[in-house]
């Protein structure tokens, strides 16, 4: 039997510890009394459509490609995101689209939004989180040992594709969206190398780019005289 949304928080995020919540308090400031229809990519376990549907928002959609794992009580469609899943929806067009922590295990971040602004509303938006390649601890990593945090043998093995914050930019446009958003979630300050972590406090306001954040939150609507994803 799958759980009603007010036990939904035993359901397990699959997240870094405090993403979800974070998460969540930024998709509330796009829609403070919430919306419908949302559509959630890679639902995972459903922990996080479930948050949404106890929380105002109105006809949640699940979309993954694993039936077995989903537990929510939102309704599950099965589709494979490395594939056109748009198809699987004719006709439909979401105010919200959610994606957290999904598009590093894709083989084909582009495709992906393109198949994403064919199913976003013309003045909806599409919330994605992914592993923060840019933050401090992840270029202190790689340049003392030429390994990107998150996506090397101590990281998920299903993590195949680090997403650069100025590389989305110009996968959005393609795709003919842009993104309005970007912030940094999760503080990564807590490592337990101390020295490790005063280094990389120390310097990070220093340095371009998103040092802060273990995962990058974005935010992207489509290009102005767009919104068929075309």
């Amino acid at each position: 039997m799958k759980p009603s949304p007010d036990n939904a928080h035993t359901l397990r995020e699959c997240a870094a510890p405090g993403l979800h919540d974070q998460a969540f308090t930024r998709v509330q400031r796009l829609y403070p009394s919430g919306c419908a229809p949302v559509l959630d990519l890679g639902g995972g376990t459903g922990a996080w459509t479930d948050r949404l549907a106890r929380s105002g928002f109105g006809e949640v959609v699940a979309l993954d490609l694993n039936p077995s794992v989903f537990a929510g009580s939102s309704q599950f469609i099965c589709g494979d995101l490395n594939q056109d899943f748009a198809f699987l929806m004719p006709g439909r067009k979401f105010r919200l689209i959610t994606a957290i922590e999904v598009i590093e295990h894709l083989e084909n971040p582009a495709h992906f939004l393109r198949q994403c602004a064919l199913l976003l509303d013309p003045d909806g938006w599409l919330v994605l989180t992914t592993p923060n390649i840019e933050s401090m601890p992840s270029r202190i990593k790689f340049l003392v040992q030429g390994r990107i945090r998150h996506f090397d043998a101590n990281g998920d093995p299903t993590h195949i594709t680090p997403i650069h914050s100025f590389l989305l930019n110009r996968l959005a446009a393609r795709a003919g969206l842009t993104v309005c958003e970007r912030v940094g979630l999760v503080r990564f300050w807590q490592d337990g190398r101390r020295l490790f972590t005063a280094l990389a406090a120390g310097v990070a306001p220093f340095v371009g780019g998103a040092p802060f954040g273990a995962c990058h939150y974005s935010a992207l609507r489509h290009v102005l005289g767009t919104g068929r994803g075309d």
